[in-house]
């Protein structure tokens, strides 16, 4: 076992730069090629961004308009680990659009900070949309925090779960940890064994053995993320027929055993035949 796509086409300069893209609800509303044309119209993307001063309890940033009309910039502002994005400065540009004013550089000073550290975002708002840069940190994730943000998501509880497939569905909140949501689902078993689709307990497995491998602290907490694994897929089978569920229950502990054992998911194939036989008597005698 080891995001959303657009609707529309987007800018390819906001492509190019890899941009965060805010299309207004009136463009959404819009047909396809309505919103094409509303959000390519928009002036351009703000540009590096940099940090002038950074102190305890405020930052200065800086960064570069590279519109050519009249608009608005706003800087978000989150701390590190967290994931409630806040406007905390408003720029209005004055200018009357004139080309040449291309590549001015703004400053925003005395923004809102903690010593841990804070990500920043600046949008270029106007009447074609809401453009802005990718997020930018003053600090990496601390060893700590990231530590506790796995164990969250790691425990046999549903709520655990949930947080984790929360996380997965919002990635980009969580950007600043540099999680790897790679996975290859059930490895070498198959993802639903009889039926039973084992595909999401697989990734958040994954999800576990690859983040602790990159905290190094693997070892210390393998034996919780297989337990958690069970648990997802014990839960799992409470969704199945109840004349079945002996059976996925009974696939669960495999797929559980083989992990805890081997460290993968390498189920036989004797094992998933017999688990198929079974399942196919159990559903014959249920109807009946």
């Amino acid at each position: 076992m080891k995001r959303l796509a657009w609707r529309f086409r987007l800018p390819s300069i906001a492509l190019m730069l890899g941009v965060a893209v805010a299309v207004p609800s009136t463009a959404v509303a819009a047909t396809g090629a309505e919103a094409v044309a509303t959000v390519a119209a928009f002036p351009g993307v703000p540009e590096d961004v940099r940090f002038v001063a950074v102190t305890a309890d405020h930052v200065d940033l800086s960064f570069v308009d590279m519109s050519t009309a009249e608009l608005r910039f706003e800087v978000e502002y989150k701390p590190l680990g967290t994931t409630t994005w806040n406007v905390v400065r408003t720029i209005r540009d004055q200018r009357t659009g004139q080309p040449q004013a291309t590549g001015v550089r703004l400053r925003a000073g005395g923004l809102p900070h903690t010593a841990v550290g804070g990500c920043y975002k600046v949008y270029a708002v106007g009447s074609g949309g809401r453009v802005g840069t990718a997020q930018k940190c003053t600090a990496e994730v601390p060893h700590a925090m990231a530590m506790a943000r796995m164990l969250s998501w790691t425990q046999t509880s549903e709520s655990s779960y949930d947080g984790w497939a929360f996380g997965l569905g919002h990635q980009s909140l969580y950007e600043e940890f540099h999680f790897d949501w790679s996975t290859d689902f059930c490895t070498s078993s198959p993802d639903q064994p009889s039926g039973f689709d084992f595909r999401m307990p697989c990734r958040r497995h994954d999800f576990g053995y690859r983040n602790y491998a990159d905290l190094d602290a693997f070892d210390a907490n393998k034996s919780r993320v297989d337990s958690a694994f069970l648990a997802d897929m014990l839960r799992k089978c409470e969704e199945y027929f109840i004349a079945v569920r002996p059976v996925c229950n009974s696939l669960a502990v495999t797929y559980y055993e083989a992990v805890s054992i081997f460290g993968l998911t390498a189920v036989s194939p004797a094992d998933l035949a017999y688990h198929e036989r079974w399942r196919a008597q159990l559903e014959a005698d249920a109807a009946r």
